[in-house]
């Protein structure tokens, strides 16, 4: 069975909260690791670095582990409702969900009551 891992691609994302955790999910026997973007343009890191996002949040299977990264991009991201409508949904789906440095966490995946 595939482990289905996303990390989420954003502009301005700290290049390494997400190369760290791939690195590590990369590495694990059977995992498929997901670069998440809303399209697959290239994305430009927080230091510059140029990302390519490997499938777009329409393109996604229901996640097993989703991870969102950190950086300056983040706050953007906390008034997009296409990106916090992806993580609410995968989220609730996920076994689990991770962040690196920032404050998105799954209680901000849920939908509002």
């Amino acid at each position: 069975m595939t482990l289905q891992i996303g990390i989420l691609v954003f502009p301005s994302v700290q290049q390494l909260d997400l190369t760290g955790p791939y690195d590590v999910f990369a590495s694990i026997p059977g995992a498929k690791v997901h670069l998440l973007w809303k399209d697959r343009s290239a994305i430009t890191s927080a230091t510059g670095l140029v990302l390519a996002p490997t499938m777009t949040f329409a393109e996604c299977p229901a996640l097993d582990v989703l991870c969102v990264p950190g950086g300056r991009g983040i706050n953007a991201l906390l008034q997009d409702a296409e990106v916090l409508g992806f993580l609410r949904a995968q989220a609730a789906r996920a076994r689990y969900v991770s962040s690196v440095c920032n404050r998105v966490s799954r209680a901000r995946c849920r939908r509002p009551s």
